[in-house]
Order: structure tokens, then C-alpha cells, then sequence
């Protein structure tokens, strides 16, 4: 038995070791309105009726996703389903951008029940890097609560595994994207929608049989914490995030952010990525997520937004490494391949 132990540990470091040259691309991107009409329609650079997007621009897309963000998992938003089949949504230019992504490319959406026409989210994988484990769409209220719905989009749940540079079994860890009601002044909805999601969220993990503790809550909440008046004074409160910080969870998207959505003054800073106390060990870097913006300057905005979004993708990077949670078990040699 002591030997037995001896040989696990001896294998985990080696393991740790083989993982560790490797990290993990998490991104949150609403990508406005793919395969929907009105597209183009919120104000700001670039605001026009847009339409839908040809074959060339999700071909472009998918280059952005893979060449440019060197993405491995993305949480999208604002993705219209074109039909249901056998109730699992299916978006067909989603599909397309999955198709030019090429060999390994996933990509699942929550199902909200509203059927075709529907706008929902879901994520987009790189399998070759990580495995997307569990899905699950949260069951939160459909009411209207503090005056609007508590989501736009029904929250989604990932359970993902990273994969080592020797296809072994990594860290995993839980995502939860999310895009809450538009509008910044609905501050009080905005809370009481995020109070309903980490309250429900052990018991949703439970249910699916996942105990992972590392947490990352992310997408587009409709809220900026860090907008001020000319003297200084903050315009909504952020309540939110000192609620969720409370709890453990950091907003890795900072104050040195100039804006991650393409209003006319670029000062909506919209897109959050929150991470728990138990994920941040494995995060590369100084705590703070990573926009993209495009280097043209404003007079590349328009056109940008004409193929690709009105909001801009936020980043944080995770390190590959051994996973010792409680829900971890050591890699057998005669694994199998899990890789979807």
C-alpha cells in the first residue's frame, strides 16, 4: 500500500510537470445577434441595419476565434436558434463558424424552450486542448422581478476539463455564463439576478454530479460599476460585485478597462468575468482579465462591427496543471479517451 502511494505521487508530479507547459484561453463574447435580424441596431459605431452575416464573415469569425484571440473555450451570447431538433437548439451559422474553426471545434447552446427564433447562449471548445465534460442550463425565474426579467439569456453551465501536453487528464473547473437584462440602471435586478444564481448554483452542480469547486461566472451583465459623472461620482452602485466579492468571487475585469461594448463615447464597460478564490490559483497573470480592442482605432469600428460584434471579447488565461480537488482522481494508464 505504501508503495502504492509512493508510485501515485511520483506520477502526479511528473504529471504536474508535463501539464504545466500549457495554458487555457477562456474568453466571454457576445457575438451581436448571430443568425438574427435586427442586428446593428443598438447605438454606437457601426449602428445601421447590419443584416445577417454572409459565409465570408463567419469564415472571418472563425479566424478571429482561432488565429487572432487563440481562444480554447469561449462563452458566446446572443446566438439565434435557427431550429430545435429533438430539443437540443441548433444555430446554423454557428455551425458554420464551428466548421471553418476545423478538426476538434465544439459547440453547444442552452435550450430555453422558446423555440426557433430564440436568442440564447452557450459556449464554443477547442477539444484538442480541453474537454467539454457537463452542460446544464440553470433554472432560474422567468418573472419579472425589480421591473424585467432576471435574465435575458437562460445562464448556462460548463464543466470543462483541461487536457496536458500528453493528452493526460487536468485541472477542470465549472463555468457559468451568463447575460443579464440590458439596461445599466437595472441595478437592483441585476443583483437580485446574481443573488438567485450563486445561491442555486451548488445545488445545480450537484444535481449534474459535479462537485468541482473552481468557478468562473462570466458574460455580459448589462452593468458598469465603473461609470462616474464629470466630478467623479459613481452613476450605479456596485453592489453586485461587493455582494459577489463577499462571497469569494473577484471581478477580473477592472476599472482600467475603457469599455468592452462599441457605444459612441467607448466608455460601456458591460462584459464581466468573475472568479472565485478557489480558480484564481490557477490563473495566469495579475488577476485581471484581457480585452481585445481593434488597433485601427475608432475609424476601424464600424467596419469591425459590420462582420464581428458591437462588444469586444475579454480574456483570462488558466495554467494547465495537476488537479488535486476533492472530486480528482489520478489518471489510469488504460484510461479512455474521453476527448468528444
Amino acid at each position: 500500500m505504501q508503495m502504492m502511494r509512493i508510485l501515485l505521487i511520483a506520477l502526479a508530479l511528473l504529471f504536474s510537470v508535463n501539464a504545466q507547459a500549457k495554458d487555457i484561453s477562456i474568453l466571454t463574447w457576445k457575438i451581436e445577434k448571430l443568425g438574427a435580424t435586427g442586428r446593428g441596431e443598438t447605438p454606437g459605431y457601426g449602428a445601421k441595419n447590419l443584416g445577417l452575416r454572409s459565409d465570408l464573415d463567419l469564415e472571418y469569425i472563425a479566424g478571429f476565434i482561432r488565429e487572432i484571440l487563440k481562444a480554447d473555450i469561449v462563452a458566446i451570447q446572443d446566438i439565434a436558434v435557427s431550429r430545435v431538433v429533438e430539443g437540443v437548439p441548433v444555430s446554423d451559422p454557428l455551425n458554420k463558424i464551428v466548421e471553418h474553426l476545423g478538426p476538434g471545434w465544439r459547440s453547444t447552446l442552452a435550450a430555453s424552450g422558446d423555440g426557433a427564433g430564440a436568442i440564447t447562449l452557450g459556449y464554443l471548445w477547442n477539444s484538442n486542448n480541453v474537454r467539454g465534460l457537463k452542460f446544464h442550463e440553470m433554472p432560474v425565474p422567468r418573472g419579472r422581478i425589480a421591473g424585467a426579467p432576471l435574465f435575458d439569456q437562460v445562464p448556462m453551465v460548463g464543466y470543462f476539463e483541461a487536457i496536458g501536453i500528453r493528452d493526460e487528464s487536468a485541472n477542470d473547473f465549472v463555468l457559468v455564463n451568463v447575460q443579464l437584462t440590458p439596461g445599466e440602471e437595472n441595478v437592483d435586478n441585476h443583483l437580485i439576478a446574481m443573488v438567485e444564481l450563486r445561491s442555486q448554483l451548488d445545488s445545480v452542480l450537484q444535481s449534474i454530479d459535479v462537485r468541482e469547486q473552481d468557478r468562473v461566472i462570466l458574460g455580459n451583465f448589462n452593468d458598469n460599476p465603473y461609470r462616474t459623472t464629470d466630478k467623479g461620482k459613481p452613476v450605479y452602485p456596485a453592489t453586485l460585485y461587493q455582494y459577489m466579492d463577499f462571497h469569494g468571487y473577484r471581478n477580473y475585469v477592472t476599472d482600467e478597462f475603457r469599455s468592452t461594448r462599441m457605444d459612441s463615447e467607448l466608455s460601456e464597460v458591460l462584459d464581466h468575468v468573475l472568479v472565485n478564490s478557489q480558480a484564481e490559483k490557477h490563473v495566469i497573470g495579475d488577476k485581471k482579465a484581457v480585452p481585445w480592442m481593434p488597433l485601427g482605432g475608432v475609424a476601424e469600428l464600424p467596419e469591425w462591427r459590420r462582420t464581428y460584434s458591437d462588444h469586444f471579447p475579454v480574456r483570462i488565461k488558466l495554467r494547465v496543471s495537476y488537479d488535486d480537488d476533492a472530486d480528482f482522481q489520478p489518471p489510469q494508464p488504460d484510461a479512455a479517451d474521453l476527448r468528444q
